[in-house]
């Protein structure tokens, strides 16, 4: 749980030093936005396992992969 909330204070810092940069290149992120970006995610997901038991992160995994699946 330590490790969980550790990762979570590091992830909310890069936020905080980095908030002018993602600012001016809000609509072209690098490797690194993206890789806090899905660690936030994961984050969030494990949070609501946690809270809530294995329904809600199944089910809003579930919706999440049809929703951002490309659209033919």
């Amino acid at each position: 749980m330590l490790l969980l909330a550790i990762g979570a204070f590091a992830l909310g810092t890069y936020h905080r030093v980095f908030e002018a940069e993602l600012i001016q290149r809000s609509s072209d992120p690098n490797t690194a936005d993206l890789v806090v970006g899905l660690l936030l995610v994961v984050l969030v997901f494990e949070a609501a396992r946690r809270i809530l038991g294995w329904a809600l992160p199944v089910i809003c995994g579930l919706l999440w992969s049809v929703s951002s699946s490309p659209a033919c």
